[in-house]
């Protein structure tokens, strides 16, 4: 009897759209799952967005400082501003929300412990102007000015160096840890001798001048604006100093828009005249002008090398003969 083969050919396509069919709902399940999972989830982050509240001004608060620094130092290497780390002043204005101004409230410092108000000054929702300054032993000029103050330039052993903020607005809603950077009123030039083949191994400098620069002057903190004064020389030496390398003198001077320096200056015995210095055309509060006199056998020549003290101020030389 011959041999029967029974050939289904029916099953396999059958089989095979049946298993597509199943695969493709699952595909299709899962993919509305992530779909709703996801849309639930965006509700929930909108909702919780929606209910985000911010939290109410409060009637008052208690002034309190956080950190206060000291500006145009961020030519450090660090690149980091100079903690004050000492106690300083303060002055807030009046206005139809504060009927009492304070004046000349100090501000303490203890280390280790910052900054703290004896008695404790609260602020209402409304603004008022606050001004800042120190040292603390510099007092305004007057009662009735208590924001304007006497600046007098000097050597850095007669002339203080005095920083300040000006009109910062504060209120019970921004007032209970503020950071101050006070700035400098001064300017700063510092001397520095740079000997070779001289034949003294100890120079002296026995007076130093600076012409060009401002005199006396008045400075009204709340806006930072300077009296305007006429030049004076500043006396930045006047007794025997020993100007071996590295030592250095220092001055403060007032700002100025258009400088034009020139020195007087005598060195152990002789005397040079009208010495100008060169390449510095202005003088920025808070800048940093190092004045290097440079002496070669018995010739001198003044140049200027920016100091990472304060901000890099311009560079000046100047040449004696």
């Amino acid at each position: 009897m011959p041999a029967q083969f029974v050939l289904r050919v029916a099953d396999r396509p059958e089989n095979t759209y049946t298993n597509l069919k199943k695969s493709t709902m699952k595909r299709f399940y899962l993919v509305a799952a992530f779909a709703a999972t996801a849309m639930a989830a965006a509700s929930f982050t909108s909702c919780d967005k929606q209910n985000e509240v911010t939290p109410p001004q409060p009637e008052s608060a208690a002034l309190g400082f956080r950190s206060v620094v000291t500006a145009g130092l961020e030519t450090r290497a660090a690149g980091d501003p100079t903690p004050l780390d000492a106690s300083f002043k303060i002055n807030l204005d009046v206005n139809e929300a504060y009927s009492t101004a304070v004046n000349n409230q100090e501000v303490k410092y203890t280390a280790g412990s910052g900054y703290s108000i004896t008695p404790a000054i609260y602020l209402l929702k409304s603004s008022r102007n606050m001004v800042a300054w120190a040292p603390v032993g510099v007092e305004p000029d007057a009662e009735s000015a208590p924001n304007v103050f006497t600046l007098t330039p000097g050597n850095t052993s007669t002339a203080v160096d005095f920083v300040y903020q000006e009109n910062t607005e504060v209120n019970s809603g921004k007032c209970t840890d503020l950071a101050l950077t006070l700035k400098h009123a001064f300017a700063k030039l510092t001397f520095t001798l740079n000997a070779t083949n001289y034949p003294f191994s100890a120079p002296s400098l026995s007076s130093l001048v600076v012409k060009g620069t401002p005199g006396v002057s008045t400075i009204d903190i709340s806006n930072g604006s300077y009296s305007t004064v006429t030049d004076a020389d500043l006396t930045v030496v006047s007794t025997a100093t020993d100007f071996t390398s590295p030592n250095a003198v220092t001055a403060l001077v007032l700002p100025k828009a258009a400088a034009s320096l020139t020195l007087d200056c005598t060195l152990d015995g002789t005397s040079y005249q009208d010495i100008a210095v060169k390449d510095i055309a202005k003088l920025d509060a808070g800048a940093n002008y190092n004045i290097t006199i440079n002496i070669t056998g018995t010739e001198i020549s003044v140049s200027g090398v920016q100091v990472p003290d304060w901000t890099a101020g311009g560079n000046g030389s100047a040449d004696l003969k």
